[in-house]
C-alpha cells in the first residue's frame, strides 16, 4: 500500500473477484487515484496520524477548534508568542472509534485573547491505536499481528516495552531492543529472539473501516466503467434497459463518507 491510499491491492481484488496479475497496474493507479479525490471530498490531507500545528487569531472566547482530528495529544500552545503552560488548557477528548469529530482546546478560566494569527496549537492527529498490549511470541518466528479492530493497519507509530522503554526500529533484522515491520505484511511486527517473551505495546495509525471500503467500492465502480465509457444507458434486447451513474461521487458513498467530513461547527 502506497503513502496516502485507502486500500491495497489485495483487498481490492476478492472484492472485484479477478486474479492477481490480471489488471494490477490499472488497480493500483485507481486506488491511489480514488483515495485522493475521497480525501479531497473529505477535505482532508490525510488520516495517519501526525504532528499539525494551526496557527490561527484569537477570538476572545474559551476555545479554539483545531483544524485536523481525531486529535490525540497537543504538544503545545502559544499564545502572542508565549508558551502557555499545560495546567492551563485542556483538548476536548473523543471516544477513539471512528468518525470521532472536530475537537477544541479550551482555555482554563481563562480566554484567547483576540488578535491576528496570535494563537499557535501544535498537535497529534489522525486515527491512531495507542499502546496496544502485547507479548513477543517464546518461539518460531517472533512475529507480532496487530488487531486492526477498527481498520487496516497503515503506519508505524512506535514500540514500547511495557517499562515505557523504546525499541528502535530497523530495516533489516532487529536484534535486542529492535523491531523491523515485515515487508508485504502490514501490521505485522518482527522481533529479535533476545526479546521473546516479552512485553510489549504497539502504536500504529489506522484507516477506519468504513473508509476502506468506501475507496473499495469507488475503485471497483470506476475499473467496471472501463466497458461502457461515456455511455448513460444500454438496451438489453428491448427488453430491458440497464442504467448507469453517472455522478461524481455515487449517492451510496457520499452517505458512508458524510460522517468522515471536515466541517467545523458553528
Amino acid at each position: 500500500m502506497s503513502v496516502g491510499d485507502l486500500t491495497s491491492l489485495a483487498n481490492v481484488l476478492p472484492w472485484l473477484n479477478i486474479p492477481a496479475g490480471t489488471s494490477d497496474a490499472v488497480l493500483v493507479r485507481l486506488i491511489s487515484q480514488c483515495s485522493r479525490s475521497i480525501l479531497d471530498y473529505l477535505q482532508r490531507t490525510s488520516v495517519i496520524s501526525q504532528s499539525y500545528t494551526d496557527i490561527v487569531d484569537g477570538t476572545g472566547g474559551h476555545c479554539e477548534f483545531l483544524d485536523q482530528w481525531p486529535v490525540t495529544s497537543v504538544t503545545d500552545v502559544t499564545i502572542d508568542g508565549l508558551i502557555v503552560p499545560p495546567s492551563f488548557y485542556r483538548v476536548q477528548a473523543w471516544n477513539f472509534y471512528p468518525p470521532g469529530g472536530p475537537q477544541a482546546v479550551e482555555l482554563v478560566d481563562r480566554r484567547f485573547p483576540r488578535g491576528r494569527q496570535n494563537v499557535a496549537i501544535t498537535y497529534q492527529a489522525g486515527y491512531l491505536v495507542s499502546a496496544e498490549a502485547a507479548t513477543v511470541p517464546v518461539s518460531g518466528s517472533f512475529q507480532i499481528t496487530t488487531a486492526q479492530i477498527l481498520g487496516s493497519w497503515c503506519a508505524d507509530s512506535g514500540v514500547t516495552y511495557q517499562d515505557g522503554a523504546a525499541l528502535t526500529l530497523v530495516s533489516g533484522t532487529p536484534g535486542a531492543g529492535q523491531y523491523a515491520l515485515v515487508a508485504g505484511s502490514p501490521g505485522v511486527y518482527q522481533f529479535s529472539a533476545a526479546d521473546a517473551g516479552a512485553s510489549v505495546s504497539l502504536s500504529y495509525s489506522y484507516i477506519p473501516a468504513t473508509l476502506e471500503d468506501a475507496c473499495i467500492n469507488w475503485v471497483a465502480e470506476r475499473f467496471r466503467y472501463r466497458d461502457h465509457i461515456g455511455q448513460r444507458s444500454k438496451s438489453l434486447g428491448g427488453q430491458e434497459t440497464l442504467s448507469y451513474d453517472l455522478s461524481a461521487i455515487p449517492a451510496y458513498l457520499q452517505a458512508q463518507l458524510q460522517p468522515y467530513r471536515k466541517v467545523l461547527p458553528l
